[in-house]
């Protein structure tokens, strides 16, 4: 129990210190807030459209990921709580993941990494400094898989297995795009 508590303690203050340096210069340094809702515990916020109803406890963070990730700011912190409470420590023997914690793992590590990619790739096309914004993509699929993706196996899941499809997802645009980095998105540095 003590080195799971490690664990999380230490790749918490990794994805701190890491997120803090993936931030762009204009960047506020937070996700604005969700506005509060008065929708049912089940039902999307507005600025999730596209994705599935979430329960409440997940809603608040997966916002600030999508939000993040939409605006070209790494969604890495607000996934970091997505999946903490999701997976942040292993299940008892003999018990299974609940289908809402394993969804709200992939909706932060494919849904949101995939429009966080989608958006610098966005940002390429309408004339942005490529390699920069390139770089970028390969150092979030870096990140993502040794922190986020170390949880995957709480949630009964296989990193391997979400790269592939987290690389399917955005494999047109990093094609045509950023074709150096593919190997990265895929696992393979």
């Amino acid at each position: 129990m003590k080195s799971t508590a490690v664990r999380y303690v230490a790749a918490t203050a990794v994805l701190l210190a890491v997120s803090a340096c993936g931030h762009d210069a204009t960047s506020t340094g937070g996700a604005p807030a969700a506005a509060p809702s008065t929708s049912a515990p089940s039902d999307p916020p507005a600025s999730m459209s596209g994705l599935p109803a979430m329960p409440q406890r997940y809603s608040k963070n997966l916002t600030r990921a999508f939000t993040a990730a939409s605006e070209g700011r790494s969604p890495t912190m607000a996934c970091t709580s997505v999946i903490a409470m999701a997976a942040g420590n292993p299940l008892p023997e003999g018990r299974a993941p609940t289908p809402d914690s394993v969804r709200a793992f992939e909706l932060c590590y494919i849904d949101v990494g995939a429009r966080y990619i989608d958006t610098l790739l966005a940002q390429i096309r309408a004339g942005g400094a490529k390699d920069e914004l390139c770089a970028k993509i390969a150092s979030y699929a870096v990140i993502a898989r040794t922190s986020l993706g170390s949880f995957a196996g709480n949630a009964g899941l296989d990193v391997a297995a979400l790269d592939r499809r987290l690389l399917e997802r955005v494999r047109a645009g990093m094609q045509t795009s950023c074709p150096d980095q593919i190997e990265a998105l895929g696992g393979d540095r």
